[in-house]
């Protein structure tokens, strides 16, 4: 098990409230985890929620999926 400061971050999408609940119980431990119920809120999630990264621009990102 992770210390908070050390836990990766995970963000689940999903319309279905039981499939949050199940990713997150099973995520939990392991990693922050956030949530949102539909795509336009995931984005506003990764981009206000997650810190910068001063290596890549969030478009470079964005286009590799990681937000």
């Amino acid at each position: 098990m992770s210390t908070e400061m050390s836990k990766q971050t995970i963000l689940i999408v999903d319309d279905m409230a039981e499939n949050i609940d199940v990713l997150k119980a099973i995520l939990i431990d392991d990693y922050k985890v956030k949530f949102a119920i539909n795509g336009e809120k995931a984005i506003e999630n990764s981009l206000l929620g997650f810190p910068a990264r001063p290596d890549s621009s969030g478009y470079h990102d964005a286009g590799n999926g990681r937000l």
